[in-house]
C-alpha cells in the first residue's frame, strides 16, 4: 500500500508541477509575451508523459495490492485525501487552460483584426496612389 500512496503523491506533485508551470505561462500571456508559447506547450506534453506513466503503475501497483492486502482506515483516508487534493489540482488546472486558450484567442482576435486593417489601408492607398490617370494626363498636356 505504500507503493499504491507513494506513486499517488507523485503524481500530485507531477500536477502540481504542470499547475505552476500554467501559473507561469499565465503571467507571461498577460503581460503580452506570447514568445514561448511552442517550448510552453513542449513543457507540459512532457509533464503529462509522467503523468501517464505513474498513472500505469498506479493501476499494476492497485490491480496486485487489492488482491492480496486490506488497507487500514488510516490508509484509506490518506488515500482519500490525496484524491481530494488531485481533484482540487485538476479543476484549477481546467480553470487555467480555459483563462490561457482566452488570452490566445484574444491575442489571435486582435493579429486578424490588424492584419484586416492593414489590408485595407493598403487597398486605399494603392487605389489613391495609382499613377494610371497621372501618366494619361501628362501625355495628353
Amino acid at each position: 500500500m505504500d507503493k499504491v500512496i507513494g506513486l499517488i503523491i507523485q503524481r500530485n506533485q507531477l500536477l502540481e508541477k504542470y499547475m505552476s508551470l500554467n501559473n507561469a505561462e499565465l503571467h507571461r500571456l498577460g503581460s503580452g509575451d506570447f514568445d514561448g508559447l511552442d517550448q510552453f506547450y513542449r513543457g507540459r506534453e512532457t509533464i503529462l508523459e509522467m503523468v501517464q506513466r505513474v498513472e500505469n503503475s498506479l493501476q499494476e501497483q492497485v490491480g496486485f495490492s487489492t488482491a492480496t492486502y486490506r488497507p487500514t482506515f488510516e490508509e484509506k483516508q490518506l488515500v482519500t485525501k490525496l484524491l481530494k487534493h488531485k481533484n482540487e489540482i485538476v479543476t484549477e488546472i481546467l480553470e487555467q487552460d480555459l483563462e490561457i486558450i482566452s488570452l490566445i484567442e484574444r491575442a489571435k482576435s486582435e493579429i486578424i483584426d490588424e492584419l484586416a486593417s492593414l489590408r485595407r489601408s493598403r487597398r486605399l492607398a494603392s487605389a489613391y496612389h495609382s499613377g494610371t490617370p497621372r501618366q494619361i494626363l501628362d501625355e495628353e498636356a
